[in-house]
């Protein structure tokens, strides 16, 4: 049984003195997998998977620079604490609008809340393990399917031997499963 540890909730960006921001934690520096969530409801809503195969916090950094220049979509964030998720803008609307929509993209920023899990195994395991998260968030259907981000993952290599993750956490994330079969 292979066990992974999420950590968190981090921050991206500093607005609550409660939260930690991501980059402040040391083993933030290392490869793993991580999720980022909006909290609604008093629970955490998965909306992005991510692999890391140097370190969680360069890959944030490289996140933060894609949002910052409109590569990413983002959120209304008055929707999001009524649990929807309306596009704010989306990659390829005008610049004109994404200048306008700064405000509420630095608001999405500083509500999304990050957990992580180093994993030191090779790519294609952290891929593995977050496209089983992927595939069982979809599966779900419902919100846990509307609130993600990520694609179906296409899987592409046959596995002979399953294993077994068991997934921990320090805080209830919701649909995110206590052990899944891979």
């Amino acid at each position: 049984m292979l066990e992974i540890n999420f950590s968190g909730p981090r921050a991206l960006l500093s607005n609550d003195h409660n939260v930690t921001l991501l980059l402040a934690d040391p083993n933030a520096w290392k490869p793993g997998i991580y999720l980022w969530t909006f909290l609604f409801n008093q629970v955490h809503r998965i909306n992005y998977v991510g692999v890391a195969s140097s370190n969680i916090a360069a890959k944030h950094n490289e996140h933060f620079v894609e949002f910052l220049s409109g590569k990413r979509k983002f959120y209304e964030s008055r929707e999001l604490s009524e649990g929807l998720l309306k596009p704010a803008y989306l990659p390829g609307d005008s610049h004109e609008m994404f200048v306008a929509l700064i405000e509420p993209l630095m608001q999405q920023l500083s509500l999304i809340r990050i957990f992580f899990a180093p994993y030191d195994g090779t790519n294609s395991e952290c891929q593995r393990l977050a496209d089983g998260i992927i595939s069982h968030l979809h599966a779900l259907g419902g919100r846990a399917a509307q609130w993600l981000d990520n694609d179906v993952p296409k899987l592409s290599e046959v596995f002979e031997e399953k294993i077994v993750v068991r997934l921990g956490r320090p805080a209830f994330i919701a649909s995110l499963p206590d052990e899944m079969r891979l």
